[in-house]
């Protein structure tokens, strides 16, 4: 049998998990519950949710070691600016890239407008307006 990459094996154990929940809730809204049947349902899904935390965690922390071990190899480099929170979409800003006339324009007119834009009417079925839409 294959292994499983991480990520499909946390979404087996989680397709287990809420299958087990709903298993348990639909035999709680039954009329007639079997009460021994609602507990050993009740036990298998508390033992499926353990699984899945459980398997969260360690993939949590094999991740965490990852990043780690990849921040040792290179300290300044992407792992410390994410671990930072510095990373940024590459580019420079807007207003670095606009013509400065243009800039200046968009300043003077985001400034001194109090217009508000202009309303388009509703959207008909095409025609023009005094046809009734």
């Amino acid at each position: 049998m294959s292994r499983l990459s991480l990520k499909e094996e946390l979404e087996v154990l989680r397709a287990v998990c809420v299958a087990a929940r709903r298993a348990y809730t639909r035999s709680r809204r039954r009329r007639l519950r079997d009460l021994d049947n609602e507990d050993r349902l009740y036990a298998a899904y508390i033992e499926a949710k353990a699984t899945l935390t459980a398997r969260m965690g360690a993939a949590q922390d094999h991740a965490r070691a990852e990043m780690l071990e990849s921040l040792d190899t290179d300290p300044f480099g992407r792992p410390y600016k994410a671990a930072r929170n510095k990373l940024r979409p590459w580019g420079p800003p807007v207003a670095e890239t606009l013509e400065p006339t243009l800039l200046d324009g968009v300043k003077q007119f985001r400034t001194t407008s109090d217009e508000r834009p202009a309303v388009c009417g509703p959207i008909g079925r095409g025609g023009s307006p005094g046809d009734g839409g």
